[in-house]
């Protein structure tokens, strides 16, 4: 006895509703922008302080940067958590270590006394996406610690970068 081949029914890709994709994509594009913009103006108002013996300013910018980074920091993981991401925690660091990449890379060159004004936002944002796209491309090409590690090491080639940028301007100015 043999029965009649069944054919299969007709099933559509049923996509993941908690996919974490739409969140990380905000997450990359808005937090540096958001996030840097407000650190920006602090940092300006510190910077001006300190021009004339205020460090209430500096007082508030070392106080907010710590709460503002670890604050969307912690957000950012709950929402990946919530969403069944496999290791929730290396895309928010990815992103707070870019961050504090950038508002060193910011008050570097101006410590320093070179006229080079890198604009937080725009460092943050271009820092965070080379950190995201390592991160994404060293997770395909192995293992999500590899791409995890490669973003890191990226972030710090990028700062690598701008200090030496900044000591050759100073070197020949």
């Amino acid at each position: 006895m043999s029965t009649p081949p069944q054919t299969p029914e007709k099933t559509e890709p049923s996509e993941n509703p908690k996919s974490a994709d739409g969140p990380k994509f905000w997450f990359v594009a808005l937090y540096p922008l958001v996030g840097g913009t407000a650190l920006m103006v602090i940092s300006f108002f510190a910077l001006f302080g300190l021009l004339y013996n205020d460090t209430s300013y500096a007082a508030l910018f070392v106080l907010v940067a710590p709460a503002l980074i670890g604050g969307v920091h912690f957000w950012i993981q709950y929402v990946l958590e919530g969403r069944d991401e496999p290791h929730p925690w290396q895309f928010p660091t990815i992103l707070s270590t870019a961050m504090v990449a950038s508002i060193f890379v910011m008050l570097f060159p101006i410590f320093m006394h070179v006229e080079l004004i890198l604009p937080l936002p725009l460092v943050g944002l271009v820092i965070s996406l080379i950190g995201i796209f390592v991160f994404s491309i060293g997770a395909e090409l192995g293992t999500d610690r590899k791409g995890f590690v490669l973003a890191l090491g990226a972030i710090l080639g990028v700062v690598l970068l701008v200090v030496g940028v900044t000591f050759w301007l100073d070197f020949f100015r």
